[in-house]
């Protein structure tokens, strides 16, 4: 859920959207349980078993309770709320600008986040630093040239969380990541009917390019490679 690559202050109207209608976020989960299960069973795929991760953007902590991630980041203190009632430590903040000490976390989890932060290289650039040598950066996104991207790109004006989002392609995704000398790149895609059809857990496949959602999990290279990031 994003908007402009340039500033790195979440917009009033952004949180405000968050803070109202927190509760409605969560019932869309409820009422779509199987395309929730399906998400999180592809992103199961590529969280790392055991070390301290970190959810960027971690909303009513959907994503962060299944993993064991206890630390999250939100600028909503609505949807704050609701994780740490889940028993997720929430900062309030932005991916911009993470208020944590460079090396600190194993993995940092970014899941249906890109798409709305203002600035998606500066996020990626900031996850990077809070990760330790060779952890892992995990990304899930609606792919914006799948069926779904492209049905949630045409609908965005009617949605109440979308207005404000820009979708992104895996390509271009990877590609950032590259630039920041991430590596090892796996993916994983699910959620190929429309989801008003989808009644048990979507199918889980190797890759991206068909599927609505992918989750995609990169290694951080070594900071003394020398290497340049921009």
């Amino acid at each position: 859920m994003c908007s402009s690559e340039r500033s790195t202050e979440r917009t009033p109207d952004t949180i405000q959207v968050f803070e109202k209608f927190h509760n409605r976020y969560d019932k869309w989960f409820a009422r779509h349980q199987w395309v929730y299960r399906s998400e999180i069973e592809a992103v199961s795929r590529l969280v790392p078993q055991g070390g301290l991760g970190l959810e960027v953007g971690v909303g009513t902590g959907r994503f962060a309770t299944p993993f064991a991630v206890t630390v999250g980041l939100d600028p909503s203190r609505a949807m704050a709320s609701t994780a740490k009632k889940k028993g997720v430590e929430v900062v309030r903040g932005v991916g911009e600008n993470l208020p944590f000490a460079a090396e600190t976390f194993d993995f940092v989890l970014l899941v249906t986040t890109i798409c709305f932060v203002e600035d998606p290289r500066t996020t990626l650039r900031e996850a990077r630093r809070v990760l330790k040598n060779h952890g892992s950066v995990i990304v899930g996104l609606v792919d914006k040239n799948s069926t779904l991207g492209r049905f949630y790109e045409r609908g965005k004006e009617a949605s109440v969380f979308y207005q404000a989002a820009t979708f992104y392609s895996v390509n271009q995704v990877r590609d950032w990541l590259t630039k920041l000398s991430f590596a090892d790149f796996s993916t994983y895609q699910t959620i190929f009917k429309p989801l008003d059809r989808i009644e048990r857990t979507e199918p889980i496949r190797e890759g991206y390019g068909q599927g609505g959602f992918v989750a995609l999990r990169a290694t951080k290279a070594s900071d003394r490679t020398g290497s340049q990031h921009v």
